[in-house]
């Protein structure tokens, strides 16, 4: 891994130059222990939030009270592929609102990751990770199928 540049604003991160593999190692992609919802309490009555379950995406094991919402637009995508979806998607990109990829995922855990207590990368210690916001929760939606 190459440190490209550091920072310490509102939260702590840096950028590198990384592998294929190294990337993968740190992807966000669930489970993950920054989308727990340890200590939020029960989702106020008053969000609307909804967990949509679609072939590989169970809405019961992937939303929580961190994660309280979940759904996926795709009637654009299938007017550009006239409703032949399963000539396009695969299992690295599937109709659900499950980030196979680990860009939404990543940014999410950016923005709202919970407190993460002995975080390692490559046998080196970093203390404990967060999100800048690590008591919000989180409503994701997939809209984007090319990113």
């Amino acid at each position: 891994m190459q440190m490209v540049y550091s920072y310490r604003h509102s939260f702590s991160g840096f950028a590198a130059k990384l592998t294929e593999s190294q990337a993968k190692k740190i992807a966000g992609i669930l489970p993950n222990p920054a989308f727990k919802d340890e200590g939020l309490g029960p989702i106020p009555a008053r969000w609307q939030g909804e967990c949509e379950s679609v072939d590989m995406f169970d809405a019961s094991k992937q939303c929580n009270n961190k994660v309280i919402g979940a759904r996926f637009y795709k009637d654009g995508f299938e007017m550009e592929f006239q409703g032949n979806l399963t000539d396009y998607f695969t299992y690295s990109d599937n109709p659900s609102p499950l980030d196979i990829v680990g860009h939404g995922s990543h940014v999410a855990s950016t923005a709202a990751g919970s407190f993460v207590a002995n975080a390692t990368y490559f046998g080196h210690n970093f203390g404990t990770f967060r999100g800048g916001a690590p008591r919000a929760r989180l409503a994701v939606y997939k809209a984007c199928w090319y990113c």
